[in-house]
């Protein structure tokens, strides 16, 4: 073996795969408790000992037959990759099926080494693996997950070559052979009584598992506010004291333009975001809590039905539940959608899926709008509308645009395990420090050039309106239906760029045009209804998406005219359903 040498790292998904590159190679990549954590490959690199060797982690395979976009991705790159070896993470929950790959990656001409996951929960499953006879049996070394190290790995590859040998026909593949090979090496004390069996039959109920299922989305969205309602108000203090030493400041006497950029613009456009950070971190939480808990997988086997019935394929679920996070990562997730039409029909409703930059804004309206005993019951009837609608849309769109069948829905079952604190905190600061890195860039920069468009001309008379104003009075006309004035139309606007761009757009406008040391949430409370405030909501919740998302849309689809639509399409859905929901407030 070469003392510089490149690795695949193969295996059927949620092997462990992901788990063992970050082990090996400290990196950071996403790690979850369900099939389809990784879409694209991921590379790192391990050091020691004079040896450079380049680890790539490859989306999950079940075969190198490939029926998935992603699957496609590890089986191109299996053969274009100019690999030394392989490391085949094979599930030792599932050893079965898992060990059908193994044989398959032992016909390609390159030496294989098989690393056991998860032995214990096999273990607690009362399955015991004989590790000593798996070479005899399939023809290549058998490693054990728990307790290895970069150094004894090292040792296997530039030491253990001799051992790499392979006896392959028709005696010894298939899985006839490996039900045999199984029966020789695994041994199951039957009398264990696993609770996990006990658990499913209650969270997979047939008609108990729908219910439980939105109590426990319930349940985070009064996690997100309860614990985050502290931490936000002391940063939101913070930030007013700040803004009150800016405004008091002797130095910033002598430059009011220079004073009003820090105040209105920075401090309020960045403050304004910033304030919500903790909210985000404890939803990032949640979710992440239920991702390694096994209970995504779960979510998505009780919504299938329901899901087939609107058009939708069940893994589609799955991705729903990662827009959650991100639409950006949800909509790369639907690689693993097997079928086109059910792939587009996913990415098209997708961005109403309410992400956290939306939680941005859902949660300064909620606070200042709502009492909170109402909170997390208004929070949670926005995602329940938009689940629906969801639905709604993914129907018409089988029905009349993407005809056709949907496959069936076939997905593993992952154990559970009590999540570690610290992995879930630590995939929770990761995504929060992401968003601060936005706020300190993206969030900044369009800060300080709202506060330009909305303060030129600096030398206007006093009263005189800003130029930008001829046009947003031209823009309300659009929005006065839904209830919106100018001020929340233009913010809408740019919000584009992204989500949480409005809250800090809105912001920067009210403090501008009041240029009082009035908070932006006694301001919004007198110029603005509880309705209105909902119907916001309700609009940024299923309108167009962010810049990101729509590049990512068109990059997935390949289709300019499928980008063009899903943005018409929303918009006016999202103006319709405000509509409605604003005329019947009014009625109320």
């Amino acid at each position: 073996m070469k003392r510089d040498c490149r690795v695949a790292l193969v295996g059927n998904p949620n092997a462990g795969k992901s788990y063992l590159f970050n082990k090996l190679t400290g990196s950071c990549s996403r790690v979850a408790n369900y099939p389809g954590a990784t879409v694209e490959r991921s590379e790192g690199f391990m050091l020691s000992q004079g040896h450079n060797i380049t680890i790539v982690d490859l989306p999950g395979i079940y075969s190198l037959n490939p029926l998935s976009r992603d699957e496609n991705i590890t089986v191109k790159n299996m053969s274009e990759g100019g690999y030394d070896l392989i490391l085949n993470v094979v599930d030792s929950t599932n050893l079965e099926r898992n060990l059908f790959l193994t044989q398959q990656l032992l016909e390609l001409d390159l030496p294989v080494i098989a690393i056991l996951s998860k032995i214990d929960l096999s273990k607690k499953r009362g399955v015991v693996i004989d590790i000593d006879k798996l070479p005899d049996y399939i023809g290549c070394r058998f490693l054990c997950s728990e307790g290895l190290s970069k150094k004894s790995l090292l040792n296997e590859i530039y030491n253990g070559e001799d051992s790499f040998k392979k006896n392959i026909n028709a005696d010894t593949s298939g899985y006839e052979y490996i039900e045999k090979v199984c029966e020789e090496v695994v041994s199951k004390d039957e009398s264990k009584d696993l609770w996990t069996d006990r658990f499913d039959s209650l969270l997979t109920h047939r008609w108990l598992g729908i219910p439980i299922f939105f109590f426990i989305m319930f349940l985070l969205f009064k996690f997100t506010f309860v614990l985050g309602s502290w931490p936000s108000w002391v940063l939101q203090i913070g930030f007013d004291n700040i803004s009150q030493a800016v405004g008091t400041s002797i130095f910033m006497s002598r430059y009011p333009l220079f004073s009003s950029l820090l105040r209105d613009g920075i401090i309020t456009g960045v403050g304004g975001v910033l304030v919500f950070v903790p909210n985000i971190f404890f939803l990032f939480m949640g979710i992440s809590f239920l991702e390694e808990s096994g209970y995504i997988s779960r979510a998505a086997f009780i919504m299938d039905r329901l899901m087939h019935k609107m058009g939708l394929h069940g893994k589609s679920f799955i991705s729903l539940l990662l827009g959650l996070g991100c639409t950006v990562p949800a909509i790369m997730s639907t690689r693993t959608i097997e079928n086109r039409k059910d792939r587009l029909t996913t990415i098209f409703i997708l961005p109403m899926i309410s992400c956290s930059a939306r939680m941005i804004v859902y949660t300064m309206l909620v606070a200042i709008f709502f009492s909170p005993a109402q909170r997390a019951l208004v929070l949670w009837s926005l995602y329940f509308i938009s689940f629906v609608i969801t639905l709604l849309v993914s129907r018409f769109l089988r029905k009349r645009i993407f005809q056709g069948e949907s496959d069936s829905f076939v997905m593993e079952m992952p154990s559970y395990i009590m999540p570690v604190w610290r992995s879930v905190s630590s995939a929770a600061l990761d995504k929060s420090w992401c968003y601060v890195r936005k706020v300190g860039t993206v969030i900044l920069g369009f800060s300080i050039l709202f506060w330009v468009i909305f303060n030129f001309p600096f030398d206007r008379a006093e009263g005189e309106p800003p130029a930008i104003r001829h046009f947003t009075k031209k823009l309300e006309v659009v929005v006065r239906p839904l209830g919106f004035d100018d001020k929340i139309a233009t913010a809408l606007l740019s919000s584009i760029a992204g989500k949480e761009v409005f809250v800090s757009q809105l912001g920067i406008m009210h403090s501008v045009e009041n240029n009082s040391d009035s908070q932006l949430a006694d301001i919004l409370q007198e110029n603005y209804s509880s309705l209105t405030a909902y119907c916001i909501m309700i609009f940024i919740m299923l309108s167009t998406p962010c810049a990101s998302t729509i590049a990512v849309a068109y990059r997935e689809s390949g289709s300019l005219l499928f980008t063009v639509s899903q943005l018409v399409g929303l918009t006016a859905i999202a103006y319709f359903v405000t509509w409605i929901i604003y005329n019947i407030g009014l009625l109320l």
